[in-house]
């Protein structure tokens, strides 16, 4: 028998195979301690005093942890292959955040959540589902400190670093009060340990999770950890997948863009009557996204901020954010349909288009004939016709019509 770390508490201890259990009282934050014994791992978390293992007869092999709960290898790998499951169904985001929660807290144990997703070229978050009231109420200082205070496991470390996910306790040691989004955010809201994750796809973030425990709660563990970092190819695979659903379409209503004014601080000055449309086109994920948009225009030294986002409806929009002239710091903030432009390089790349494809896909939608494709890449019109294969297989299409349509978000 092997043991391992988790927080996760299990309800229904008699779903595992031949538990040996020792009982203390029922309830949240007590202990039951049992042992797997038919080759199945037992997942457990440190105790101490009159619960720790010592002092409950274990021998000295199992006195370093208590269970307080049990995963078995078999629960984690039916997650596993729920998760991969779910991220091939081509479900969109919300669909499957809906599907696939319940199966992550299953294998590791958490009490809040927040599955975003990202653009892949600005970094910036362009939507999400979540059950977190500690960070919904918080959206402003949340990407206040994201962008513009030094941090443990922020998004753009993770992306960038040779590990995409981590655990808060562990990089700041064990010492929670060294990070500054638990001092300010997570500590007042009652949460403890944060675990996160860039959902890294070919290099390009397509998604963030952040799964958070309530104080008091043990620490996500090592193995928990590497057990994300296992799924991280599914999540990331459908977090690509939803922004590339067929079925997207541009908003056709014919209006320009809106306009907010916004004071440094993320509060809403004014704004137009048809950003006030767009926006509650967009719903509620809008307002994270448009904090996002201010917090990192505050942060690096006044440049434009872009984010690409779908309504729930499958309408492609675009918001833009840039520091205005004066002391103040105010931001203008614009809302507008995307363009073709902006949502084709997008749609090819979460199709997963080859860099030779992308090519051609690009000037079949300016129009040109096999003849000029050939003319202006230098190879063969049966080369240009294979790629074309490939492409229709990936976009679902059968013509170079259907498939302007598709990679400018009409059909």
């Amino acid at each position: 028998m092997r043991l391992l770390e988790s927080a996760q508490w299990a309800p229904q201890v008699s779903d595992l195979a031949l538990p040996l259990a020792q009982k203390t009282k029922r309830g949240r934050g007590t202990p039951v301690v049992c042992f797997v014994t038919d080759g199945h791992d037992a997942i457990v978390e440190r105790r101490a005093g009159s619960d720790h293992p010592k002092n409950l007869g274990f021998p000295p092999c199992c006195r370093v942890r208590i269970v307080a709960g049990v995963v078995t290898t078999r629960t984690l790998e039916r997650s596993r292959e729920a998760i991969g499951r779910l991220s091939r169904a081509g479900l969109d985001w919300w669909t499957f955040a809906g599907e696939a929660i319940p199966h992550l807290d299953r294998a590791i144990g958490f009490d809040c959540w927040c599955l975003a997703l990202t653009d892949p070229d600005t970094h910036l978050p362009a939507g999400g589902s979540a059950d977190n009231p500690v960070i919904a109420t918080q959206q402003r200082r949340l990407w206040e400190l994201e962008f513009k205070v030094p941090d443990a496991n922020t998004h753009r470390d993770l992306v960038r670093g040779p590990q995409h996910v981590g655990v808060l306790s562990a990089a700041v040691g064990g010492d929670l009060s060294r990070s500054a989004r638990w001092s300010e955010l997570l500590r007042p809201g009652g949460l403890g340990d944060e675990l996160r994750a860039a959902l890294v796809g070919d290099a390009r973030p397509w998604g963030d999770l952040c799964v958070y425990r309530e104080r008091g709660s043990a620490p996500f563990s090592p193995d928990q950890a590497r057990w994300v970092s296992e799924i991280l190819a599914d999540l990331s695979l459908a977090a690509r997948g939803s922004w590339a659903i067929a079925g997207s379409r541009i908003s056709e209503d014919g209006e320009g863009p809106g306009t907010q004014w916004v004071a440094a601080d993320g509060t809403l000055i004014t704004q137009t009557a048809t950003a006030r449309r767009w926006l509650a086109h967009l719903g509620p994920q809008a307002t994270a996204v448009q904090q996002a948009l201010v917090a990192m225009v505050g942060a690096d030294t006044g440049r434009p901020a872009r984010v690409r986002m779908r309504s729930v409806q499958g309408h492609w929009f675009e918001l833009n954010a840039e520091r205005l002239d004066g002391p103040a710091g105010h931001v203008a903030v614009t809302i507008q349909p995307a363009s073709p432009q902006q949502i084709a390089p997008l749609l090819m790349s979460a199709i997963g288009f080859s860099r030779r494809e992308r090519d051609i896909a690009a000037l079949v939608l300016e129009g040109l004939s096999t003849q000029d494709i050939t003319s202006r890449l230098f190879v063969s019109p049966h080369t240009i016709q294979d790629h074309l294969k490939s492409i229709f297989e990936k976009t679902g299409v059968r013509s170079r019509r259907q498939l302007t349509a598709r990679l400018t978000g009409k059909i």
